[in-house]
C-alpha cells in the first residue's frame, strides 16, 4: 500500500511540477474557467477577415517558457464562423493557433476573429467555445465561452459612421483612412492593451493620411468613437 501511495504521490508531484502558471485577460479583465465573454458588433460580411474581434493578452507567470495552443469550437448549426485565430502567427481560415511565451513575459495580439454572414438578422446571437491547451502537459488548462451578437442598431451603423477602408495593412510608415460619417465622429486607434495611440475628428465622406512610424511594431485596433464608446474595431498591423 505504501508503495502504491508513493507512486501516486510521485505522479501528483510531477503534474504539479509540469503545471504552467499564467493569466489570460480580455479588456483588462481576467478570463476564468467557464467564464462568459460577450461581443456586440454592427459589422457583417466585412471584406476584411473579421466582423467581431476577441482580443486577449496572455502572461506567462511561470519560471519556464510556456507553450500553448488557442483553440476554438463552433457548435453545429452556427451561421457565424471563426475566420482567423492569431497566436504566434495570424492565420485566416483556421480554428486554432500555437502560442509560445517566454518565462515571465507577456503575449499581446492573441485574438480570435469572427465572421458574420450578410444574411444575419439584427439581434442574432451565437456562441463559441474557446480553449487554451498546454502543449507541454497535453491538457486543456482553460475553457471559456464567447457570445457574438450582431446588432444593426448600434450607434455606429455603417450608414451613420463608418471607416470604409484602411490601407496599406500591414503598414510601415503611412496609412490612408477612408471614411463615411453623417455628422461628426472620432477616428481612434488603440494598442492591444487598450491604450489610445491616435485620434482625429472626421465628418462627411473623405480620407486622411496618418503617419504610424512612431508606433511600435505590432497589432493595433481602429474604429469610430461617439461619446465615450468605441465601435466596429478592426485590426491594423504595423511592421
Amino acid at each position: 500500500m505504501k508503495k502504491v501511495l508513493s507512486i501516486v504521490s510521485l505522479i501528483a508531484m510531477a503534474m504539479i511540477a509540469n503545471a504552467q502558471t499564467f493569466t489570460l485577460t480580455h479588456e483588462g479583465n481576467a478570463v476564468t474557467e467557464g467564464g462568459e465573454i460577450t461581443l456586440t458588433t454592427s459589422s457583417k460580411a466585412s471584406p476584411a477577415f473579421e466582423d467581431a474581434l476577441l482580443d486577449l493578452v496572455l502572461v506567462n507567470t511561470d519560471t519556464e517558457d510556456g507553450h500553448w495552443t488557442l483553440m476554438t469550437e463552433t457548435p453545429a448549426g452556427n451561421t457565424f464562423s471563426v475566420s482567423a485565430v492569431c497566436g504566434n502567427m495570424c492565420q485566416p481560415n483556421v480554428t486554432q493557433s500555437n502560442v509560445d511565451v517566454p518565462a515571465g513575459e507577456t503575449k499581446n495580439g492573441l485574438s480570435v476573429h469572427f465572421s458574420i454572414p450578410s444574411t444575419a438578422v439584427s439581434g442574432t446571437s451565437e456562441g463559441f467555445t474557446v480553449k487554451l491547451h498546454n502543449r507541454t502537459t497535453d491538457a486543456v488548462v482553460l475553457t471559456f465561452h464567447v457570445t457574438v451578437t450582431y446588432s444593426s442598431n448600434s450607434i455606429n451603423e455603417a450608414a451613420i459612421a463608418n471607416i470604409t477602408r484602411v490601407y496599406p495593412n500591414p503598414a510601415v510608415s503611412n496609412v490612408t483612412v477612408e471614411y463615411a460619417v453623417e455628422g461628426t465622429a472620432q477616428f481612434v486607434m488603440v494598442d492591444v492593451a487598450g491604450r489610445e495611440v491616435m485620434q482625429q475628428y472626421v465628418s462627411g465622406n473623405g480620407s486622411m493620411n496618418l503617419n504610424v512610424e512612431s508606433l511600435h511594431k505590432g497589432v493595433y485596433l481602429y474604429g469610430i468613437r461617439q461619446g465615450n464608446k468605441s465601435f466596429g474595431m478592426k485590426k491594423l498591423v504595423v511592421k
